[in-house]
C-alpha cells in the first residue's frame, strides 16, 4: 500500500476517500433534530471531494485532519469530539467514484452497521448513511490496511 505523510502530498484533484475514525468512550452528538449515540469502536466514514483548489481531495482531508475548525458538516462534529481518534484516511484517486459506490463495494464484503442519517444529507442514492460501525471484533486496523491496500487505495496517518 502506498503511504503518504501527510494532506500536502496529495495532488489537487477529484476522487474519494475513507476516514478510519475509533470512538473511545460512549458519547452523543446532537445536529439540530438530529441526534447519534456512540458506543466504543472503530467508524469508517465514506466521503468525497469532487472539486478543485478548496474543495479538492487534498483539501477536504486535511480539513478533516484539523481538530480547530467550525463545524460545518456532519463529520466534523465528530473529528473534533474529545472521544474520537482519527487513525487514518484511504483515498481513492478516480473521479469517477463516489461515496455511495465505495460503501456498497465494501458493505459486501464486510459487516457494518450504518449510523442512520450521518454525513448522508446531501446523497443522491439515499444511502441511509455513510458513517458505519466495523461490527466484528476481528476488524482492526491492520485488517484495514491489507484491505485497502489489496485494492490500491492510498493511505495517510498523519495530518499536517
Amino acid at each position: 500500500m502506498s503511504q503518504l505523510n501527510g494532506p500536502d502530498e496529495i495532488a489537487d484533484q477529484r476522487g474519494t476517500y475513507i476516514l478510519v475514525l475509533e470512538a473511545i468512550e460512549k458519547f452523543q452528538i446532537r445536529i439540530k433534530q438530529l441526534k447519534w449515540t456512540f458506543q466504543p469502536g472503530l467508524l469508517l466514514y465514506f466521503g468525497s471531494a469532487k472539486g478543485l483548489t478548496s474543495n479538492s481531495l487534498r483539501n477536504r482531508v486535511k480539513r478533516h485532519f484539523t481538530t480547530k475548525k467550525k463545524n460545518f458538516w456532519h463529520i466534523d462534529y465528530l473529528t473534533t469530539h474529545s472521544a474520537i481518534v482519527l487513525h487514518r484516511a484511504y483515498l481513492n484517486l478516480d473521479e469517477r467514484s463516489t461515496e455511495c459506490q465505495n460503501l456498497a463495494a465494501f458493505s459486501k464484503d464486510v459487516e457494518i452497521a450504518i449510523l442512520s442519517n450521518f454525513g448522508s444529507s446531501d446523497c443522491k442514492n439515499k444511502c441511509g448513511g455513510h458513517l458505519v460501525y466495523l461490527t466484528s471484533k476481528y476488524l482492526n486496523l491492520k485488517w484495514l490496511d491489507d484491505y485497502f491496500g489489496e485494492r490500491e487505495w492510498l493511505k495517510i496517518t498523519e495530518g499536517t
